[in-house]
């Protein structure tokens, strides 16, 4: 056969599948429909049946984007129907839901993809329930203006309609009852497999021509004439009798719905996908033997609960026969590089408890296709949640570098390990066609030491799951020549077997980092900050909380509370890449659920302390000591305090009456501060003046003489911020730093082009612009820098200095105050900015040389670190990478770390700190970005490094959760805590809770700095013994990596300059040793000690 001939042939093929595909009906009659409009609202089906409907026709068009209707639909079978093979087709362009007679759920078929114009779920064969008297059959359902993927958004920037939110013409299409030519259905499958597998095969080989040859064998033998289907098929009857080689790789098939709790639509819309969803899964289950359905997110299947309670009966007896399959043990598929460590605890605890308690087991995996890049804290949490694979395909999207593995141990920070794999078909919505099955056995990278691989079928993000035409392919390829050997089978089934193999499999050591979705680090600033506050106050809450009784703990309000924070951690929500309905909601829930944490701190703080008129108690739950300039409420304002000694405190007053406090409050303690009598607002003092030889040098305390002349002549015409500790010195101009002088260790660091140098660039990504940076935004066109700078009058007490400026960049306004304490080395650089931008992003940068080949970053409860330079195409893909709360670049005993209180984008050079901290993507979200944004970012030199000490981690504590302000209150005890370390250690106490099923103190103790460390910790006198947990809460749990040593006789330096007899008269103490980054949860036992 001609080249030519063959190519007109396999055309001639992909034009009869079109044809075979419209003869699906031998005769059809339209049905009988009424419907009504109801906007917006989400009525139950009992309600909406009172509504007033009226006629819908074919070609008439129901309602616009994101309304809702209802419809009633009903069919008269004509005579001589009675026994034929009858169907219902339904295409009304958006999503729709069909009720049975006891209005539950049933079936969902979906008109149209905006991603996909040829995907149509529209048939489904009439059920007995259906049946009324005569030939009657009847039924109801919910109609949704959109399609599986939300309606057709506009990236036009000078849209300012409505139709920036979204255009879609909801339209009856297809309503109609008809026979089935089922043989044609058949062939339509039989036929698509065959002509897939054609085009799969080499060119040239004797296979493709063999195929060829039989489909147009099946051509002809069909002709013209749909009576000619059953006839056509056995034709190619033989070609799919052919068996798969012995050689050939075994597959997994793994039903699935990967959906998205919010993308393209809202949490709303999402909750009521996943009864679509659900619904239409069972129905695939009871029409298909041997299927097996799973699906993650427990958020989903509490969605499904509370909208459908007898649904999710029915799922929970489709679990207990093993045809549905819990997956996935987090709360829902969370982003992993913006959350932070306690929250993905959170959603492991929360996630596998939801589990545990409606179905009475856990899952065993974590189960993240779709995830923007896998933090290498990660592997320990997986391992200590119960779980022990891991799953996802999403680093098949790199750019750059291809990932070298498919099946693979995952070694963490701490040498945790977790099966993993990535699917071979690079994709999480399989056809289970020819096209993806060849493709993921070629390209399955452990094929020679595994020779099995999960292939996860059916329709993901919008959910939907497999539909007819996905389990018909597989019951086609499953043992077919060309193709792996395939059978349904569960995700669980798949990883028992892979652990066979773990011996021969690779190891990867280290973050799975997303070459991809760079710029989700950034967006949706207000989104992101949000969530950081609210991480920091529920952990501050748990704290205050645990201090009391156990019947004042707010149990119920806390679940509620973490679970609003753990839903928007969704990976669509938290890295900003949703519509903009989406963030109107989020920022609701988060507003509400910091106030009420706020009123619920207050409440139960005050139960700590005494009524005390004059007084005012800052309590501390942070793991380090709280030190800095602490803002005052307005109630304060205008006095004078003095501390237990008797000492003034120091205060800072700005310009518009607020008033700040220098203040130290030990770790997890309290400090009671008390009105100075007789004291008068006057009495705070105001700014120093200029100091000598013309030079500005604002000094916090009794900064020495000799320093201030020192400066000014080894740096003249700077304007100096300074303390005894360290100096800044700024352009007097522009406020840009210059230089620092570090008066504890003598090093002096010069910024080039001055420090705290904000750019903005041009931000056009090729593709995904609400989600990519690409690393040419450097390099398009010259970015821009501040202009009309305003640098204020600087503002100097004992308590420490204050320079405000404002500036100019592009359309936007930036507004800063830069704080330093006179008790501290960390300078602030507090920012407001009014933003007014488009497809730019605002980074900001401290050009510095400390030579060193690698920069470190902190992840959840640890750190890594990142080669500087771009010697290959992995460390050049790193040009924008995940942070938490600091990045650090230290040369030998000596760095300089950059804090923030809510950014996760950065770059470390050679000569540069760099952090993203806006960005204005136009798409999926228009005006995602525009308005006022508060955030805080922070330089500190320290000695060491992040290895060495907590110097780094300690500050950005303090940055992120401020000391809880009690007026009018005197706290009864300087540790109101049951449980305290001592300091010294390197392991922090990040939290102190009651366990989620008793009134049992829980602690979790994190090594920081990844080294072996010792840690004493304090309790009460005759407190119950502690028990080693997982974190589920789980005493004395299976895993080795849960346990840590108790050491016989540790080390003096253990106790630090602390009296252990005196410690043992007052305290319980116990000793552990923690390997490097170990979380080490412990929870009260029955004894005690």
């Amino acid at each position: 056969m001609f080249k030519e001939e063959f190519l007109l042939r396999l055309r001639r093929c992909e034009l009869f599948l079109g044809r075979v595909l419209k003869d699906r009906f031998r005769s059809d009659i339209p049905l009988e429909v009424e419907f009504v409009n109801v906007g917006s609202r989400d009525l139950r089906p009992e309600d909406a049946r009172s509504e007033e409907f009226r006629p819908l026709h074919e070609g008439e068009r129901w309602g616009g984007p994101w309304e809702n209707a209802w419809l009633r639909a009903s069919v008269v079978i004509p005579e001589g129907w009675e026994h034929e093979d009858l169907v219902f087709a339904l295409n009304l362009s958006g999503e729709c839901l069909i009720y049975d007679d006891r209005l539950r759920p049933w079936y969902a078929v979906t008109g149209c993809s905006v991603f996909n114009e040829t995907y149509q779920k529209d048939l489904f064969f009439p059920q007995e329930w259906m049946r009324r008297e005569g030939r009657r059959l009847e039924f109801f359902a919910e109609c949704t203006g959109s399609s599986l993927f939300g309606v057709n958004l506009t990236t036009d920037p000078h849209r300012t309609d409505k139709g920036i939110g979204g255009d879609f013409e909801a339209t009856a299409k297809l309503m109609r009852l008809g026979i089935l030519n089922r043989d044609a259905w058949l062939l339509y499958y039989d036929y698509e497999v065959l002509y897939q597998l054609c085009r799969c095969q080499p060119e040239g080989s004797y296979r493709r021509r063999q195929l060829l040859t039989a489909l147009n064998a099946a051509a002809d033998a069909y002709g013209d004439d749909p009576a000619n289907a059953a006839a056509a098929r056995r034709v190619l009857a033989p070609e799919l009798k052919r068996p798969a080689v012995s050689s050939a790789l075994q597959v997994f098939t793994v039903g699935h719905a990967h959906l998205d709790v919010a993308w393209l639509w809202t949490v709303h819309e999402g909750a009521r996908k996943a009864v679509r969803t659900f619904a239409s899964q069972l129905e695939m289950i009871r029409r298909y033997p041997g299927y097996v359905f799973g699906a993650s997110q427990p958020q989903l299947y509490e969605f499904v609960r509370q909208r459908s309670p007898e649904l999710f009966e029915r799922v929970k007896q489709a679990v207990a026969d093993g045809s549905w399959e819990l997956q996935g043990g987090m709360w829902v598929e969370a982003d992993c590089n913006i959350i932070s460590g306690e929250s993905m605890v959170r959603q492991f605890l929360h996630g596998q408890g939801f589990y545990l308690k409606h179905f009475g087991r856990r899952t065993d995996q974590l189960w993240l296709p779709d995830v923007f890049g896998y933090s290498a804290a990660l592997p320990q949490i997986i391992r200590l949640s119960g779980c022990t694979c891991f799953l996802t395909q999403k680093l098949s999207w790199s750019q750059y570098n291809k990932f070298p593995h498919h099946s693979f141990i995952w070694k963490g920070i701490d040498g945790s390990s977790v099966l993993t794999h990535f699917p071979p078909e690079d994709t999480y919505s399989s056809e289970a066609d020819p096209k993806r099955r060849t493709h993921g056995q070629d390209n399955y990278a452990q094929a020679d030491v595994a020779p099995i691989f999960a292939s996860l079928i059916g329709l993901g993000d919008g959910g939907g799951g497999p539909a007819e035409g996905h389990l018909e392919r597989e019951l086609r390829v499953r043992n077919l020549e060309g193709c792996p050997k395939s059978h349904f089978g569960s995700a669980r089934d798949f990883f028992r077997k892979l652990e066979s193999y773990r011996d021969r499999l690779p190891i990867w050591d280290g973050e799975l980092y997303l070459e991809m979705h760079r710029g989700t680090l950034t967006n949706q600033a207000r989104t992101k900050r949000n969530n950081r506050l609210l991480e920091q106050a529920l952990v501050q809450l748990e704290w205050i909380a645990a201090c009391l009784p156990p019947d004042r703990y707010p149990r119920t309000e806390l679940e509620r509370l973490w679970r609003v924070l753990l839903l928007n951690q969704f990976h669509d929500i938290i890295p900003g890449s949703s519509i903009e309905e989406t963030y109107r909601v989020t920022e609701r829930e988060h507003g509400e659920a910091l106030r009420a944490c706020a009123e619920l701190t207050q409440a139960l703080a005050r139960e700590l302390c005494r009524e005390e008129a004059g007084a005012l108690t800052l309590i501390n739950t942070l793991p380090s000591a709280w030190q800095g300039l602490m803002r005052l409420p307005e109630s304060c304002r205008g006095q004078r305090y003095t501390d237990a000694s008797g000492a003034t405190v120091p205060l800072l007053k700005e310009p518009d009456g607020s008033c700040r406090a220098l203040v130290s409050i030990p770790a997890q303690g309290s400090l009671t501060l008390h009105e100075q009598t007789g004291a008068a607002e006057e009495a705070v003092p105001e700014a120093e003046s200029p100091g000598a030889c013309g030079a500005s040098v604002a000094c916090g305390g009794a900064c020495a003489r000799a320093q201030r002349e020192a400066l000014a002549e080894e740096f003249p015409g700077l304007l100096w911020m300074a303390n005894e500790r360290v100096a800044y010195g700024l352009s007097p101009d522009t406020a840009r730093l210059l230089c620092l002088r570090d008066f504890e260790t003598g090093q002096t660091l010069r910024f080039k082009q001055g420090g705290n140098d904000l750019l903005l660039y041009v931000d056009r990504p090729n593709n995904y612009e609400g989600w990519d940076i690409d690393q040419w935004y450097r390099s398009e066109g010259k970015p821009r820098r501040p202009h009309a700078v305003e640098v204020g009058e600087l503002l100097e007490t004992e308590a420490g200095c204050l320079l405000p400026v404002t500036a100019h960049i592009g359309a936007s306004t930036i507004r800063q105050k830069l704080v330093l304490p006179s008790n501290a080395k960390r300078l602030d650089f507090e920012t407001e900015v009014d933003w007014h931008e488009q497809r730019r992003v605002l980074r900001v940068e401290f050009p510095v040389s400390l030579p060193n080949p690698r920069g470190c970053y902190e992840i959840q409860y640890g750190h890594v670190e990142r080669p500087l330079h771009n010697n290959t195409s992995w460390d050049m893909a790193k040009f924008e990478v995940p942070c938490q709360r600091y990045i650090d670049l230290s040369e030998r005993g000596y760095g300089l770390a950059l804090l923030n209180d809510c950014k996760y984008g950065s770059k470390l050079r050679r000569d540069a700190l760099e952090l993203t901290l806006l960005r204005s993507a136009l798409y999926p979200d228009y005006r995602h970005e525009e308005g006022l944004h508060r955030f805080t970012y922070s330089l500190l030199p320290h000695s060491g490094t992040p290895t060495d000490n907590t110097l780094v981690s300690d500050a950005a504590d303090g940055l992120n959760r401020a000391p809880v302000v009690l007026p009018g209150a005197a706290c009864l005890s300087e540790h109101p805590a049951p449980y305290r370390l001592l300091p010294g250690s390197t392991v922090k106490l990040e939290v102190l809770k009651r366990a989620e099923l008793s009134e049992k103190c829980v602690l979790r103790l994190v090594e920081s700095c990844g080294c072996e460390s010792e840690c004493v910790l304090l309790g009460p006198l005759n407190a119950p013994g502690l028990e080693t947990a997982n974190l589920l809460e789980d005493i004395r749990p299976e895993q080795p990596e849960a346990y840590a040593v108790e050491p016989e006789s540790p080390s003096p330096s253990a106790f630090g300059e602390a009296d252990s007899e005196t410690l043992a008269a007052r305290h319980s103490i116990r000793v552990f040793r923690l390997r490097p980054f170990q979380i080490l949860t412990l929870i009260e036992g029955e004894e005690s000690v």
